[in-house]
């Protein structure tokens, strides 16, 4: 059946706003993590706090530029989608009534059709007479006052006091005084948490299970706010219907259910072509999808790749157990890695990371298959895998380091190769010796322009390259002999 495009639906498949919100949820759980590791270090040393709130610091930083790149995206494919609804929806119909079409032959009943028959002059409607972009009507829902608010507007009023709750968890405990705390354990341990009834102060047990359940709360209530007709609830209520749920009365469970996604044609190509980029880094071609969607079929088809979902009572909670099923992603990437165009995609993968390795390994002295011919084909299997091979080309390096002094190995970068770092002696030796650079040994190099303290100045480097017996047959050593002869001879009066 088609349905109806919605701002919501195009903003969610928007591919820049789906990136920018998933920055926005990252820096979002930074920033959560940052927070929470602030909460619990009151009685860390200052230094710690310190770091903390600097790691705090620059999470609230991320995410607010994150949320301003958000909006900004978000508000620029909000006013394209209402300037060119009609444009989009026309797109968008065209699309749906090719499938619709496709589907009509394959009616399994009069109704069936009907229904295809349906939608198929619906989208043919919105093709030749595309109606301009009309805001759809604010959901509202009656608050407990009997007044009428957004849900969004109680649950953000709700959850801001609950922030300040949790920020003021530790004093509002010292502040109880111990029958307080005792009564506050008890209410903790009558909702189903494991809280020892005492009124002890600190007592850090029952401080994190307060701050737990407040979360709990504030989790529940973010998590439902766009559910129609949810009303957010406080802390008070929350634990009074955790206690009610734990007290014995009979609270019936629903039924066990499962769910069974099956993919059309359309579905199932889009995300064959997508793992084949992604895999292969080509489109798929049309046999290939033919035959992946017709196994995919055949596999949701089966019981076994059913979802199953069953409630049970935990501490007092109504939980949601669900075993998940088949998933399709998995399935088709599977699928296409039995292919052979995968394995020789493999091997053409291989044979790169293998060059690219033999080109560092060479960079820093050593020769690939002599050297580390017994590794090799573990760290290609690895590359295969998945491992970076950064990780290998960090192995070598490493190695090479391993013969340096000291101080010349901490001043090198450590993603440097070792023919970089003695670039200027290799170009001195390879002009000194009429020789290419790159046939420079650097095993002879390294004694030669470093020390105990470091890479030793260029002018020492001289005397040393000069103190080579094949120093002798190079130009230079022969001009250096003719200018002293020369002057030996001026000296001697045998030349003017």
């Amino acid at each position: 059946m088609a349905t109806g495009l919605t701002l919501e639906s195009y903003l969610k498949n928007n591919s820049s706003v789906k990136a920018a919100r998933k920055k926005l949820d990252a820096a979002n759980k930074k920033l959560k993590t940052a927070q929470s590791a602030l909460n619990s270090s009151r009685y860390a040393g200052a230094d710690v706090i310190k770091n903390i709130q600097t790691q705090l610091n620059t999470a609230q930083s991320e995410y607010d530029q994150a949320q301003e790149i958000a909006s900004k995206l978000e508000t620029e494919a909000t006013d394209y989608f209402k300037k060119n609804y009609q444009e989009i929806t026309s797109t968008s119909a065209k699309g749906s009534l090719k499938e619709l079409e496709a589907a009509l032959p394959k009616a399994k009943s009069q109704v069936e059709a009907q229904a295809i028959q349906k939608s198929i002059d619906e989208a043919k409607a919105k093709i030749e007479n595309p109606q301009p972009y009309v805001e759809p009507p604010v959901k509202k829902v009656k608050s407990k006052s009997n007044g009428t608010t957004g849900t969004g507007d109680i649950t953000e009023s709700i959850n801001t006091d609950l922030d300040a709750q949790i920020a003021n968890a530790r004093q509002f405990l010292f502040d109880l005084k111990e029958p307080g705390r005792k009564q506050l354990a008890q209410t903790l341990k009558d909702a189903g948490f494991p809280v020892k009834v005492e009124g002890k102060f600190p007592n850090d047990t029952l401080l994190n299970y307060y701050v737990n359940s407040l979360k709990s709360v504030k989790s529940q209530n973010e998590t439902n706010k766009d559910v129609e007709g949810y009303v957010p609830v406080k802390w008070d209520s929350y634990v009074a219907d955790l206690i009610k749920f734990g007290t014995g009365e009979e609270t019936k469970l629903d039924d066990p259910f499962g769910t069974q996604q099956i993919y059309n044609k359309s579905t199932a190509e889009g995300v064959i072509d997508n793992l084949f980029q992604t895999i292969l880094k080509r489109d798929a071609s049309q046999s290939e999808i033919d035959s992946l969607f017709k196994e995919l079929r055949t596999e949701q088809n089966k019981l076994s790749s059913m979802s199953k979902g069953t409630y049970k009572m935990v501490n007092g909670r109504k939980v949601l157990v669900k075993e998940e099923g088949l998933d399709p992603r998995v399935f088709l990437e599977n699928k296409i890695k039995e292919l052979p165009a995968y394995k020789e995609s493999l091997a053409a993968k291989s044979e790169q990371n293998k060059l690219s390795l033999a080109s560092t390994a060479l960079a820093n002295g050593y020769d690939l298959e002599r050297d580390f011919g017994t590794q090799l084909p573990n760290w290609l299997d690895a590359i295969n895998k998945g491992e970076s091979i950064s990780k290998f080309q960090s192995t070598i390096r490493n190695s090479a380091r391993l013969a340096l002094p000291e101080a010349v190995r901490n001043s090198i970068d450590p993603n440097e190769d070792l023919t970089t770092s003695f670039a200027t002696y290799i170009s001195n030796f390879a002009k000194t010796f009429g020789m290419p650079v790159n046939q420079v040994s650097l095993s002879k190099i390294i004694p030669m322009a470093t020390n105990e303290k470091g890479f030793v100045p260029i002018y020492d480097f001289e005397k040393k390259k000069r103190q080579l017996a094949e120093w002798d047959l190079t130009p230079d050593a022969r001009t250096e002999t003719a200018n002293v002869v020369s002057t030996v001879l001026k000296d001697f009066g045998f030349k003017g």
